[in-house]
């Protein structure tokens, strides 16, 4: 049941917990009349809170087992879900950005490692690969509620996602087990320094993490406010961003299972790079194509680099070493929000944030290259 479970789990605490704010934004800054600035800062506190969250699973990662965490950071999602409903002022908000923000690392960091568990060498990346499409579906279920219930008040979109959260909660509880005693044997950064190429692997990871967030966060604001497109249109390209993100982890990950993840990494960074640019015309289709590009790649390339990970760890290592890496990745999201708010706002046009999002991607692409891309272990763990 842990392939149907931890894809859901990843569901509400990432596409949920995380990304709805990105397509609420124009909603509810206008709501609160903010600027889009300060209404960035709150993105970057859900961001700062994932990242002390990804150094609190490193170390809990060596005590604790990863369904624990995942069980423990889906309380905290819906928790957190239900504050961001009821939100009656920036107070509010602020803590529910932040509740989400810890949870969060506590369900995908851990996530790859359960479900690698589960396959083989030779299927590693692609049961990796069903973490994103967790995250991809719930971007879909995102843009659909978006579609639907903008209408009605951006808090009912997260009252939608805080009742399905109740239920991935349930379901957790009742059917995700560990095993006593299968808890990490205390890895650490020397854990991380058996995987061949860490030192570019970190730098890549924290290049996507940047790029990724300045063009998720800021793609329905870009469409509305620079192309003038209507609210249900630039919904409809995060729904499209969505669907073809549930299909990158699984092709993604058998393509790294065949060619090595280091060139399944590098065909990711220039898919984004690209589909980053390509998003900056204002006319259909070119919006649209690009969303769907830039979806396949979004949860292409961290499949191609978890499974690079689960390739050299002991599953008992891969906990805490993933979580260290996290923070990287975690730096990289917490300058996004605040740095595209500024430029945005400095330069009254999200293109801006979008030529540096694309810029981001392809430093990633020359750390990439990088890493190498030796052949996978072919022995059970």
């Amino acid at each position: 049941m842990a392939f149907l479970v931890v894809p859901l789990a990843v569901m509400v605490a990432q596409s949920f917990g995380r990304f709805t704010y990105a397509v609420v934004l124009p909603d509810l800054q206008d709501d609160f009349n903010i600027s889009y600035t300060l209404a960035g800062s709150f993105g970057t506190v859900n961001l700062i809170a994932y990242l002390f969250g990804s150094a609190a699973v490193a170390w809990l990662a060596t005590r604790t087992a990863l369904i624990v965490m995942i069980k423990g950071g889906l309380i905290a999602s819906v928790g957190g879900l239900g504050l961001l409903w009821w939100s009656p002022n920036l107070g509010v908000l602020f803590v529910g950005m932040l509740i989400t923000g810890l949870a969060g690392a506590f369900i995908w960091i851990p996530a790859p490692g359960v479900l690698a568990a589960t396959a083989g060498p030779a299927r590693r990346g692609l049961a990796i690969g069903l973490v994103g499409s967790g995250l991809g579906v719930g971007l879909v279920v995102t843009g659909l509620l978006v579609r639907n219930q903008i209408d009605t008040g951006w808090r009912n979109i997260y009252r939608t996602e805080a009742l399905f959260g109740v239920l991935v909660l349930v379901a957790a509880f009742l059917m995700l087990r560990h095993k006593t005693g299968a808890s990490a044997s205390r890895p650490s950064l020397d854990a991380i320094r058996t995987v061949p190429g860490w030192i570019p692997l970190v730098a890549a990871y924290g290049a996507y993490g940047l790029s990724i967030s300045l063009f998720v966060n800021f793609l329905v604001a870009r469409l509305q406010e620079d192309a003038g497109f209507s609210a249900e249109t630039a919904a409809l390209a995060f729904s499209v961003l969505g669907v073809a993100s549930i299909f990158g982890g699984p092709i993604f990950g058998p393509f790294s299972d065949r060619f090595g993840r280091s060139l399944a990494m590098q065909v990711g960074f220039v898919g984004m790079a690209g589909a980053i640019l390509v998003a900056l015309v204002n006319s259909q289709p070119w919006p649209l194509l690009a969303a769907a590009t830039f979806g396949l790649c979004f949860t292409g390339v961290p499949t191609a680099l978890a499974a690079h990970m689960a390739d050299h760890l002991e599953q008992s290592a891969f906990g805490a070493a993933f979580g260290v890496i996290t923070l990287s990745f975690g730096v990289g999201q917490i300058l996004a929000p605040q740095l595209g708010g500024w430029l945005s706002d400095a330069s009254g046009t999200f293109a801006s944030v979008f030529v540096v999002s694309a810029g981001a991607a392809l430093v990633g692409l020359v750390f990439a290259f990088n890493v190498p891309s030796p052949k996978p272990q072919t022995s059970d763990r």
